[in-house]
């Protein structure tokens, strides 16, 4: 009796899952993280853009001039190279030229001038004698401290009287205090009227200055004094009479109390100092 074998079934194979699909990194990335990092990116690119406009337009060159040497450029820029903007911080423009060509050598001669890192130092002659050529020169002398940078400009007259003005850099000193000054210092034998711009609240300077004055003379110099009054346009004024063995000062100021006061000689000497 023969038996028959019946082939077994094959069992059921589990269904395969279909292979993942390849994805790129931005595919990846969750809508909502990559919606907020562009639009950070491009805010960026528009507060970059804006920041070069603005540095571009300050007068700052974007490209640094090449440092080599023994080499010839290579391209040329289709944009003219413009130069750098003034800015308020730098240094006042120095022109010596342009005051010597100024001075007007029918009030002022023998002009001696140079230039240093805070302005022109100037020397010269009043041409005449001051009490003439005064109306004039007043006028002619504040415009010129006016128009230029001028460390220092002192000036001589006939009888030996000097006039200085120091720290006036496109500032000046009204014609009519010049005027007034210089005439008193004429007429009253002094040695030297300065002007001084203190670019302070005090504002502008004057002195009056006699260096070698008799005894005498002081009484009478105390007595004009007393008769001047100090210009609203100067914050200063001071003046000193030197004896033969005592000094006369007065000084008067902005918002103090004028004063007058004798010492002697040796005292006066180093309380000016």
């Amino acid at each position: 009796m023969s038996t028959a074998i019946t082939p077994a079934e094959p069992a059921p194979q589990a269904p395969q899952e279909p292979t993942p699909e390849k994805r790129s990194l931005v595919q990846r990335v969750p809508t909502a993280v990559f919606v907020t990092t562009y639009g950070a990116i491009v805010v960026a690119l528009v507060v970059l853009v804006a920041m070069l406009a603005s540095y571009r337009a300050d007068g700052t060159p974007a490209r640094q001039p090449s440092t080599a040497t023994g080499t010839a450029a290579t391209a040329t820029s289709a944009e003219p190279e413009l130069p750098e903007p003034v800015q308020p911080w730098n240094p006042p423009p120095v022109d010596e030229a342009n005051l010597r060509a100024s001075i007007r050598p029918h009030l002022i001669s023998n002009v001696e001038s140079a230039t240093t890192e805070t302005g022109i130092v100037v020397r010269g002659e009043i041409s005449g004698e001051l009490e003439t050529v005064l109306p004039e020169l007043s006028g002619h002398l504040s415009r010129l401290l006016e128009q230029n940078c001028v460390r220092s400009l002192t000036l001589t007259t006939p009888d030996n009287l000097r006039l200085s003005f120091y720290n006036f850099c496109y500032t000046t000193v009204p014609q009519a205090a010049i005027a007034e000054f210089a005439a008193m210092a004429d007429e009253e034998n002094a040695e030297a009227l300065i002007f001084t711009d203190t670019h302070s609240p005090t504002g502008i300077e004057a002195d009056l200055n006699w260096l070698n004055v008799k005894d005498s003379d002081l009484t009478r110099l105390e007595h004009t004094w007393r008769d001047m009054t100090r210009p609203a346009t100067i914050g200063r004024l001071r003046l000193a009479a030197y004896g033969e063995t005592e000094g006369l000062f007065r000084e008067a100021g902005a918002g103090t109390r004028t004063k007058m006061w004798r010492d002697p000689v040796g005292e006066a000497v180093e309380r000016r100092k």
